[in-house]
């Protein structure tokens, strides 16, 4: 919260958002960023989950703080973007009118993740195996079909020769696009 009163306060209005190379991690982390990047009205469900030998579990989208973020926002996303840090890029989207940019994520939309795992040993090769335990889907997302990672609508690739100059050009098209 200090940090998106700050942006107030200071009338920022744009922000950068650069989840490449993120691994992801907790969702509720997602959670917790939701508030503050909603611009628009939402259906209420957002996310279902199925869980081997569990109830469905519905998640509803939290309510909007006052100090949600009103300026642009830019998700820079690359092939190292995953889990929930993916599915962040895609919210922001969604429920921020964030703008994504670089290159398509690591992980899928929707689909079974790796959080949330069962290891079993096959009996004759005594070979552990790790298998999904969780379904998850996405509800009103925008873009590709579920099953395919999340899109950048800018494509910007980072090119050898900007690594070489030291510049990174996917932050470098995201300023440019702010400065608008």
């Amino acid at each position: 919260a200090a940090v998106f009163k700050r942006l107030r306060r200071e009338r920022v209005r744009a922000l950068i958002l650069d989840l490449r190379g993120n691994k992801g991690g907790d969702r509720r982390f997602v959670d917790a960023c939701l508030p503050y990047l909603r611009l628009g009205p939402t259906p209420t469900i957002y996310q279902t989950c199925h869980r081997q030998g569990q109830p469905v579990e519905y998640h509803t989208l939290p309510p909007r703080n006052p100090l949600f973020f009103r300026g642009k926002i830019a998700v820079l996303i690359d092939g190292a973007t995953y889990s929930s840090a993916s599915l962040l890029a895609q919210y922001a989207q969604t429920y921020g009118g964030a703008t994504l940019m670089g290159t398509e994520t690591g992980s899928r939309r929707m689909g079974f993740f790796g959080g949330t795992v069962a290891k079993r040993r096959l009996p004759h090769s005594q070979t552990v195996i790790t298998l999904p335990t969780m379904l998850v889907e996405q509800e009103a997302l925008e873009g590709p079909p579920s099953g395919v990672q999340a899109l950048p609508l800018h494509y910007v690739e980072p090119t050898l020769e900007a690594a070489l100059e030291g510049r990174d050009a996917v932050l470098e098209h995201a300023l440019d696009g702010c400065r608008d």
